[in-house]
């Protein structure tokens, strides 16, 4: 039929469909846009060999994050949040992953970093998030493909936002009180460990990949005058039985800036559903001093596991396990540790601050549950000095120095000795 079409008719059907498109001012109108763009420079130098010397690279790492808002109906609007990433290593390296270049290899006979010496680049399009939101009367729902940034086991990191496929909902009961409940059938972004700079055992292992039901459920309550507590409850299929959580940023003299964080956590992996053997809690603590006096900006912590492996945090970038430094920085999933913290930052004005912290992680030798055993001390002592500038609300500049020097025991085990320079810059919008 359509070869007797005229030629008249056919542009008749072209312009009737012109026609009815959606006029680009009509179609933008209502909807938000908001994200970031970000510039970040890294010099990173490693001890790969004790006897063979040092190894280093450098990286430049641009990111964009959008996210667009569209008004559906009332209340309710369609939300998609994309990244693009693109990295350049002055040398080539293997294990291409989610859009990143990582380093996976040693040539131990040159000491060379593997691949050929020459710059490389990738590119893409990743963690793209597309949902149904609905906000009315303190109730906030989220239906599809959904962050999961806010729950404080996930990671928060605004690229690598833990996400998955589900329903996630806060309701506001008033008086400083919420609650929250969700379920999504994929975990993304599960990149943290069972026991960081031991067996480096991944949780995405043991929740094979984060494909996986995960159920949550947390309440949250904050005023003004005395803080914030939070406590969480969350269930991995076939990973983890349990893990439930508590944590507190209280205001212990608030006219003097002095506040006091307190966190408390524990879980059980589903050792039958995992092949492990002799299971028990893993439980992770911490308390920590802070202080916001005269433009001073200061945190003196404790943290501190018992020696039972466990998943608590299901990223390194999560919020829960978080200690103020920049290489080893989250220590929720080790076992056996004695952290001791602390991170002393001066406002010179509005727009400049500095900041230095330091980190000792001490950790037993001793056993883990069933198959991920831990033999090995990995001690260490980490460094980092930084600083940061503000032109406006929306474009700044930071940059930071950080040294991490592990023991012998933890550099037997593979860990390496590290330095790195980060300089940085970003525009919110």
């Amino acid at each position: 039929m359509l070869k007797k079409l005229s030629l008249a008719a056919l542009v008749a059907m072209g312009s009737m469909s012109v026609a009815s498109a959606t006029p680009l001012t009509d179609a933008i109108k209502g909807v938000s846009l908001n994200g970031f763009l970000r510039i970040r420079y890294y010099y990173d130098k490693f001890d790969a060999n004790q006897d063979s010397g040092d190894l280093s690279y450098n990286r430049w790492r641009t990111n964009a994050k959008l996210v667009f808002g569209v008004p559906v109906a009332e209340n309710m609007k369609i939300v998609w949040r994309v990244h693009a990433q693109t990295n350049v290593y002055d040398k080539a390296t293997t294990g291409v992953s989610n859009g990143s270049y990582v380093i996976t290899g040693v040539d131990a006979g040159t000491n060379t970093l593997t691949g050929k010496k020459t710059n490389v680049a990738k590119t893409g399009l990743s963690d793209s998030l597309f949902f149904l939101n609905y906000a009315n009367n303190g109730l906030i729902v989220n239906v599809g493909v959904v962050p999961l940034g806010k729950l404080p086991f996930a990671s928060s990191d605004p690229f690598t936002t833990g996400h998955g496929a589900g329903v996630v909902a806060m309701y506001n009961a008033g008086n400083g009180l919420t609650v929250a409940g969700g379920w999504v059938d994929h975990l993304f972004n599960a990149d943290g460990t069972l026991d960081q700079g031991n067996l480096d055992y991944p949780v995405s292992a043991a929740i094979n990949g984060g494909a996986k039901d995960v159920y949550t459920a947390g309440v949250i309550y904050s005023n003004d005058a005395f803080g914030s507590v939070q406590a969480w409850d969350y269930h991995v299929t076939d990973a983890v039985k349990n893990a439930f959580m508590v944590m507190a940023n209280l205001n212990l003299l608030k006219d003097y800036g002095v506040g006091i964080k307190a966190d408390f956590a524990t879980s059980k992996l589903d050792d039958k559903a995992l092949g492990l053997t002799d299971v028990d809690n893993h439980n992770y603590y911490r308390v920590a001093l802070t202080a916001n006096v005269a433009g001073v900006d200061a945190e003196l912590g404790y943290a501190g596991t018992n020696d039972k492996a466990g998943v608590i945090a299901t990223s390194d970038d999560a919020v829960i396990g978080q200690i103020p430094m920049e290489l080893r920085y989250n220590v929720a999933n080790m076992t056996d540790v004695d952290v001791w913290y602390g991170k002393l930052g001066y406002n010179i004005d509005e727009k400049t601050n500095i900041w230095a912290s330091y980190a000792s992680i001490d950790q037993s030798s001793g056993k883990n549950a069933g198959t991920i055993n831990a033999t090995n001390n990995i001690d260490s002592d980490e460094f980092d000095i930084g600083a940061g500038y503000k032109f406006n609300k929306k474009f700044g500049a930071n940059i930071y120095y950080a040294s991490l020097d592990y023991n012998n025991d933890a550099e037997n085990a593979g860990n390496q000795d590290t330095q790195e320079v980060r300089a940085e810059l970003r525009y919110n919008f």
